[in-house]
């Protein structure tokens, strides 16, 4: 669990915490960095890290809500736009959390990857629940596909090197549909 209050000390620690992190990650795997090596490479001391953080992967999750966070506040701020407009916002979202989407694919922490998945697909559902009508078997399993589909392209961007423009994803993701569409429709 992670302790972050708004004040602008305590959230400028807790980024000071994750950059050294970042660094230890060059070297190490998660599991092998200690708070010892997260406090040496962020100059921040040990009893504020406990302060902030209980350990590690506490810091992570902390990034991980403040990604969740921007995009249901980005979803909130833009409730009557197109889904063109609404997608490709979310996509320049992950762009910004880069860094982090790639770290927790190179770590191999798929558990984070699905926490975010589960508080995109709940956000996803609040945003459209009013424009469709839907059964909520229907809501679920609909739902579940969108978010995993939109978080798998930002593992397949990421493992590509995030050469993609957001314009792309969502054209990509566009595509997919019709191929889905096309292939499930096939006569085996």
């Amino acid at each position: 669990m992670y302790n972050i209050n708004n004040d602008i000390r305590t959230k400028k620690s807790a980024e000071l915490i994750y950059q050294g992190l970042l660094q230890c990650l060059k070297t190490k795997h998660i599991s092998e960095v200690t708070v010892t090596d997260i406090y040496h490479a962020s100059s921040v001391s040990r009893s504020t890290f406990y302060h902030l953080f209980d350990n590690t992967i506490d810091v992570l999750h902390y990034k991980c809500d403040l990604f969740t966070d921007e995009i249901n506040t980005y979803i909130a701020e833009h409730s009557t736009c197109t889904m063109k407009e609404l997608f490709i916002g979310i996509y320049e979202i992950h762009q910004n959390y880069q860094v982090l989407l790639e770290l927790l694919i190179k770590q191999n922490l798929l558990h984070l990857l699905f926490v975010l998945k589960e508080h995109f697909c709940t956000t996803l559902q609040k945003f459209l629940e009013n424009k469709y009508v839907l059964t909520q078997v229907q809501q679920e399993y609909y739902f579940t596909t969108l978010s995993t589909s939109i978080l798998s392209t930002f593992i397949t961007w990421v493992k590509r090197g995030c050469q993609e423009t957001p314009n792309e994803l969502y054209e990509y993701a566009i595509s997919y549909n019709d191929f889905l569409k096309e292939i499930m429709n096939e006569n085996y």
